[in-house]
């Protein structure tokens, strides 16, 4: 590939100065001679041009197609990134659910440390239920890991 596109450009750059050498003007005899080679020059340079277009767009096709090392770098960094955030967000949930507890606590103990709190007020179908509810809220749920894909 690097040699196409060398000795294309070296094609190009020979071209070019044989078109600079045949547009000087000399007598009239030969300026129709020299027409010729300056359009064959300059249908070279085209051709040559054309030539270093396609290798580019060869060369940038295959650099997007062909390079599975820098995707795959990039798919494990963003991975990785993924798996950090995750896990940070896992740690604020469990500190969330630690402070709702100890909080609940301490709510728990003004309520029976405090003059609402009597053996009438517990009775009923609905304390029982709310108790159950509290007691729920209470309990720390299994944590669920997601990255397993389970």
């Amino acid at each position: 590939m690097q040699q196409r596109a060398d000795s294309e450009l070296n094609a190009l750059v020979d071209n070019f100065c044989n078109l600079v050498k045949a547009a000087r003007i000399s007598d009239p005899v030969r300026n129709s001679q020299e027409n010729l080679q300056i359009d064959v020059h300059s249908a070279r340079i085209a051709h040559a041009g054309e030539a270093l277009l396609g290798i580019t767009a060869e060369l940038k096709r295959d650099a997007l197609l062909s390079d599975f090392t820098t995707l795959n770098e990039a798919v494990a960094k963003r991975t990785k990134a993924f798996n950090t955030q995750t896990d940070d967000t896992e740690s604020v949930l469990q500190s969330i659910g630690s402070e709702a507890e100890a909080t609940l606590r301490d709510l728990e103990e003004h309520y029976y440390a405090s003059a609402y709190h009597s053996p009438k007020m517990l009775e009923g179908p609905q304390t029982c239920e709310l108790l159950r509810r509290l007691e729920a809220i209470a309990q720390p749920a299994a944590p669920v890991d997601n990255r397993t894909g389970s």
